[in-house]
């Protein structure tokens, strides 16, 4: 998977806040890209870990196998 910023997914939208003291709806699409954006980073991150944690385990067993 190759390195991807979030620069290239996110454009400036101007102000958030809008005269009537809402938030826009831009500025909220914006804001769930940026959360879907960390949960799947955190997802694919933990993942990766679990995936080093099985492969330490499975040489672990076989060098008790060996013995």
């Amino acid at each position: 998977m190759g390195s991807r910023t979030m620069s290239g997914l996110v454009r400036p939208c101007g102000p958030a806040w809008q005269g009537s003291g809402r938030i826009s709806d831009r500025a909220v699409q914006v804001g769930h890209i940026v959360v879907t954006y960390n949960i799947v980073l955190t997802i694919l991150t933990q993942e990766v870990e679990h995936e080093e944690d099985l492969q330490s385990l499975r040489e672990d067993l076989s060098l008790m196998l060996r013995r």
